[in-house]
């Protein structure tokens, strides 16, 4: 791979300018190791987390009674109904684009309707640091 990556940069062609046959070349090999540790599921993953359109570990998801229910009859662990609705605990949005947000809890996948959804909760960041520092004074001690 690597000699043949050489090969290619040695003989560029004059015809075409070194930037663009530099950066094609680049992007190829780039392309090329992605696939190679099957790892190119990362970029959109992460795309989705950074902007907030998906892949949110959530605390708490607040549902209307209806998705209630329906929670309920896709056999994960029937949330308590109170004043008309309930909280699905340690879920992910994996995608909250369109009139649909699609999520997992348990291995489970499954989509809600966006009007059926309340409100989510997602662990505090300071929390995080937190116990990553308790962690640490323990070790330590």
């Amino acid at each position: 791979m690597v000699l043949f990556v050489n090969l290619l940069a040695a003989v560029k062609p004059r015809n075409i300018k070194s930037t663009i046959y530099y950066l094609g070349l680049g992007s190829g090999v780039l392309f090329f190791l992605l696939m190679s540790f099957k790892i190119m599921h990362r970029i959109p993953t992460r795309v989705m987390e950074v902007y907030k359109f998906g892949n949110i570990k959530t605390e708490s998801i607040i549902l209307k009674e209806s998705a209630c229910n329906t929670v309920g009859l896709l056999g994960l662990e029937p949330p308590e109904i109170k004043s008309k609705q309930c909280a699905l605990e340690k879920a992910l949005i994996l995608s909250r684009l369109g009139t649909e947000f699609y999520i997992r809890k348990n291995n489970v996948e499954f989509t809600i309707k966006s009007d059926q959804i309340i409100s989510w909760s997602v662990p505090s960041s300071s929390n995080k640091s937190s116990k990553k520092d308790a962690q640490k004074s323990r070790a330590s001690s």
